[in-house]
């Protein structure tokens, strides 16, 4: 009976000094943890460019299918790999990064991109810059 008393007026306490944790700041609190990975990971660029690479993957997990974070970390990733001369990587996750079309500011994803292919034609494989398309009459090839 006693833990009883004691556990009502911890809950009283917190109702009345405004304790209680909201699903909006649990996730407030999501979103922090998401901004220090990234912050994290970008730390890690010039030091440890694998270990920068799992951390900004880790804020892709995080931030789910959606999100600034996510698209944030999918560029850097796409920049790391091209430093590290990971082409194939390049691709999916440059395909990766574009699936946050609807969530990103349109202002900074044109700034993106047009970033990622000064990177990618300074880089010297131009290869990369073909994209895979389907034609009007169906058939496939690279613009």
């Amino acid at each position: 009976m006693e833990g009883d008393k004691g556990d009502a007026a911890e809950c009283e306490m917190a109702e009345t000094y405004g304790f209680d944790h909201s699903e909006e700041e649990e996730r407030d609190d999501e979103d922090m943890d998401i901004e220090n990975q990234y912050y994290s990971s970008k730390g890690l660029v010039v030091s440890d460019a694998s270990e920068a690479l799992s951390g900004f993957r880790e804020v892709v997990r995080m931030g789910g299918d959606t999100g600034d974070w996510g698209f944030k970390a999918l560029k850097q990733i796409v920049k790391l790999q091209l430093k590290l001369r990971n082409y194939e990587s390049v691709r999916s996750s440059y395909r990766e990064m574009l699936s946050y079309i609807k969530s990103a500011d349109p202002r900074n994803l044109q700034k993106v991109i047009l970033k990622i292919f000064e990177h990618v034609s300074t880089s010297g494989e131009i290869a990369l810059l073909q994209v895979q398309c389907c034609g009007a009459r169906g058939e496939w090839g690279y613009i």
